[in-house]
């Protein structure tokens, strides 16, 4: 079975994507992981709309609590208890994540496969959109624009949205952390989301992140 590293966002959706077409294997568990950090990420504060996003998938998603100074052992045991053979992260340009996943899928027995790494990041960026990928930008920190949070990002607004990355020297995907996403539509989605805001915070690393209300787009 894959086991998905999950977080919502676009990354983690291309590289099922990627894995599926590579292995030619369907089934899929999406592992959502969080770690034991002093701040909660934007994806675990909207929470309820990634279990949305993994219901449209039809896939099941688990949640991993990863104590501190345990947390690879802690992933590998849940790994090895839901029999996942070969775990999927989206990791692109970090040595140390790739490590990390590397040591995590070597204790669980299983093979490491990271579809997205060392790719360009504009040209992922163009793969994600033209995948038919859409997301929303949840997170911004600088030099992330905080004109762009709340942008929903899709092939009608791509061109615009890179060229205002680009020109604050904001990585394309994000991938130092500037930026944070939660995925909307996609092919292979029951149904997309429809997202509202309720609010807004700013802790952390993270920098201006929404809280969501997201149900099923009727449209």
């Amino acid at each position: 079975m894959i086991g998905l590293a999950f977080s919502g966002g676009k990354d983690s959706l291309l590289a099922l994507t990627h894995a599926r077409t590579l292995t030619g294997r369907g089934e899929a568990r999406l592992v959502f992981t969080v770690p034991s950090f002093p701040f909660p990420s934007p994806h675990y504060e909207n929470l309820a709309c990634v279990e949305l996003l993994a219901r449209s998938l039809g896939l099941s998603m688990s949640i991993v609590k990863l104590p501190r100074g345990m947390e690879k052992r802690v992933l590998a045991s849940h790994l090895e208890r839901l029999g996942v053979s070969l775990f999927v992260a989206g990791d692109v340009l970090l040595d140390d994540h790739l490590w990390w996943h590397e040591e995590v899928a070597g204790l669980a027995g299983a093979e490491l496969l990271e579809p997205l790494y060392n790719a360009e990041t504009e040209e992922l960026f163009w793969r994600t959109v033209e995948a038919g990928i859409e997301f929303i930008i949840i997170a911004c920190r600088p030099p992330c624009p905080p004109k762009l949070l709340g942008t929903r990002v899709a092939r009608d607004n791509a061109e615009h949205v890179l060229e205002v990355l680009k020109a604050t020297g904001t990585d394309p995907i994000g991938e130092l952390g500037e930026y944070h996403t939660l995925v909307t539509r996609a092919p292979g989605m029951g149904f997309s989301l429809e997202a509202r805001t309720l609010g807004k915070r700013s802790r952390g690393p993270y920098g201006d992140y929404l809280l969501l209300e997201c149900r099923p787009d009727a449209r």
